[in-house]
């Protein structure tokens, strides 16, 4: 899992150096603005769920018979009109459907 960090905060970072690095220059070398950004906090973000759709149907009253899209991590039905057209994600949980 990849530690994550805001690019608003470490824009900020950079930006808040000082005009010039140990009196040389106004160049940073690269092993500084690391550090910066090492220094940094960061957020632990879960893994994404992965999921697959999968065709699920039923007799309704009538005998029509009634197709959902389901989702295999969460079991939410998708039940619109386009059913041929898979989203990559599952609206309900998030889960990234392959």
């Amino acid at each position: 899992m990849s530690d994550l960090i805001s690019r608003q905060a470490a824009i900020k970072a950079i930006d808040d150096l000082p005009n010039c690095y140990n009196g040389y220059s106004d160049t940073y070398d690269k092993a500084y603005i690391i550090g910066v950004l090492e220094e940094l906090p960061s957020v632990d973000v879960p893994d994404r769920k992965v999921g697959k759709w999968y065709d699920w149907s039923f007799t309704a009253f009538d005998g029509c018979t009634v197709w959902h899209r389901v989702c295999s991590v969460c079991g939410y039905k998708r039940d619109d009109d386009n059913l041929d057209k898979d989203t990559n994600y599952c609206p309900h949980c998030g889960a990234r459907m392959e």
